[in-house]
């Protein structure tokens, strides 16, 4: 079977509509984890400067905010609550 003209065109156009949409599918993925990891750069969720026990309140508060709106999961949600509540 040989290939020709519009073959090819259509080929190359689904191959780029797979590619779009595979990366689409990871910036999505990618904007969620971020989300969830807290501020830029502190390697631990919402560990931001100056985290006193107001912090801690604060942070179990949007913890608990996240899990409600389904932003993370509830794994998720168990762990950094025992981080916040062990910092």
């Amino acid at each position: 079977m040989r290939l020709e003209g519009w073959h090819v065109i259509v080929m190359v156009g689904l191959v780029l509509m797979l590619a779009a949409v595979v990366g689409i599918v990871l910036m999505v993925a990618a904007a969620r984890r971020g989300r969830a990891a807290g501020p830029a750069g502190t390697g631990r969720p919402g560990q931001g400067p100056g985290g006193g026990s107001g912090g801690k309140e604060q942070r179990l508060r949007e913890l608990d905010d996240l899990r409600r709106r389904e932003v993370i999961g509830e794994d998720e949600y168990r762990v950094a609550r025992a981080r916040v509540l062990d910092s």
